[in-house]
């Protein structure tokens, strides 16, 4: 197997050098030893002990034993600072349920607006004058999203301040 040097990212300090193969990124050590298999997305460089690594667009940490400390199952990692670490996860929010609509009520309302298309056809200023109109787009404004939400882990992977945040910061 022949594999890549990636000079950009080798590094003494940690005693790894980076490598490729075929797009995937891997580890060796000073020996040319093979510590982390070439099957990576993206392997970054360690900071406080831990080092990123990306599998199949998750994210989680490797120590400097090239051992893999927190699996990866975030959507994205920031570097550990003073025993956690930023984390965040894409998260479902049910908007429909805060603003009090179900998605049956919304596809009801759907189905009542294009009743009011073929009652009224091309004369839209009363189609969105009636109220079911109205209330159907307001509905529709209110969609379920997918929100990246922010929270911390320590160097166990444990959870310490839940994903609550729109955005977060190192300590």
């Amino acid at each position: 197997v022949v594999f890549h040097l990636i000079e950009e990212y080798e590094s003494e300090d940690d005693g790894y050098t980076y490598i490729e193969e075929d797009g995937k990124y891997g580890l060796i050590d000073t020996k040319g030893a093979l510590k982390l298999d070439t099957i990576y997305d993206y392997i970054d460089r360690f900071e406080n002990g831990y080092a990123k690594i990306v599998f199949e667009r998750k994210e989680g940490f490797i120590n400097t034993k090239g051992e893999i400390v927190i699996p990866m199952q975030f959507d994205i990692v920031e570097p550990f600072s003073e025993g956690l670490a930023v984390v965040a996860n894409f998260m479902m929010r049910d908007s429909y349920y805060n603003y009090g609509y179900t998605k049956d009520q919304i596809d009801s309302l759907g189905k009542e607006v294009e009743k009011l298309h073929e009652q009224f056809g091309d004369d839209f200023n009363k189609i969105i004058k009636h109220p079911t109109f109205r209330e159907y787009e307001d509905a529709q404004m209110q969609e379920p999203s997918e929100e990246l939400m922010h929270g911390y882990i320590d160097e166990k992977g444990e959870v310490k301040i839940d994903f609550q945040f729109d955005g977060a910061e190192a300590f």
